[in-house]
C-alpha cells in the first residue's frame, strides 16, 4: 500500500539482525487507520516472542515458512521484434546479461543507458550482440535524475520502435553496517534504484509495457 514503508521494513529488518540488544520490533498497523490503535501497538510491544507482527482486522499475523509443492515449470519467455526493451544500468556486468538474455528471449532493439556512458569493457559484449542480429543503442543517463530519465525516454520514442519493456539494473554498491552508515552513502545507493524506479514508473505510467 505504500512503498516507503517497505524500505522502512526491510531497515528494521537487518538492524534486528546487525544489532539485537536493542531488540527492534517491527508492528505492521492496519493502512486505513487514521488514528492507531494505541491500545493494541502497546499490546504488541510488550507481549514478547513475535519481532514481526501485521495487524488485520484485529487479528495479528506472523511470518512463517510452510513447505509447499513444486511449481510447475514456467513457458519461455517470447519478447517481440518490433519492440524496445531499455536496459538501466545496461553497461555493468548485470546490465549486460540482463541485455543477452532479451535478446535470447527474441528481442531485437535493445536501449543501454548508464551514468558513465559506454564503457570499454561493455563494448565487446555489445558488439556480440551486435553480430546476433540485435540492435543496441546505447545512452548515457542517470536514472537518479528525473530530467535525464526524462530525455533518454524521449531518445528512445523518436529513433526506436516502441519501448515495451525496462529491466532495471542500474544500481550502486556501497553497503556497510548500520551502525556506521552515513546519511551520503545511503542517498548514493538509494539514489538509482529507488529513486530511478520512481521516474521510470511516473514517466511510463501510461505506456503500454508487455
Amino acid at each position: 500500500v505504500n512503498a516507503a514503508q517497505a524500505a522502512v521494513w526491510g531497515f528494521a529488518r537487518s538492524l534486528a539482525l546487525e544489532a539485537p540488544l536493542i531488540q527492534c520490533r517491527r508492528i505492521d498497523l492496519e493502512h486505513d487507520h487514521r488514528t492507531p490503535d494505541a491500545a493494541r501497538l502497546w499490546q504488541e510491544l510488550h507481549s514478547g516472542g513475535e519481532d514481526q507482527v501485521a495487524i488485520r482486522n484485529g487479528d495479528a499475523y506472523v511470518p512463517r515458512l510452510v513447505r509447499v509443492a513444486a511449481p510447475e515449470p514456467e513457458h519461455d519467455v517470447k519478447l517481440s521484434g518490433d519492440a524496445t526493451y531499455l536496459v538501466t544500468g545496461g553497461f555493468g556486468s548485470l546490465g549486460l546479461r540482463a541485455a543477452a538474455a532479451l535478446v535470447n528471449s527474441g528481442a531485437r532493439h535493445v536501449a543501454l543507458c548508464g551514468r558513465r556512458g559506454l564503457t570499454v569493457e561493455a563494448c565487446a559484449e555489445v558488439a556480440e550482440l551486435q553480430r546476433r542480429g540485435a540492435h543496441v543503442t546505447a545512452i548515457q543517463a542517470d536514472v537518479a535524475d528525473a530530467d535525464d530519465v526524462a530525455r533518454m525516454l524521449e531518445t528512445i520514442t523518436s529513433t526506436l520502435p516502441p519501448l515495451r519493456g525496462v529491466v532495471h539494473a542500474a544500481g550502486v554498491l556501497d553497503d556497510n553496517v548500520i551502525s556506521e552508515q552515513r546519511w551520503e552513502q545511503a542517498y548514493g545507493v538509494l539514489a538509482p534504484k529507488v529513486g530511478g524506479a520512481w521516474h521510470l514508473h511516473r514517466l511510463l505510467a501510461t505506456t503500454p509495457l508487455d
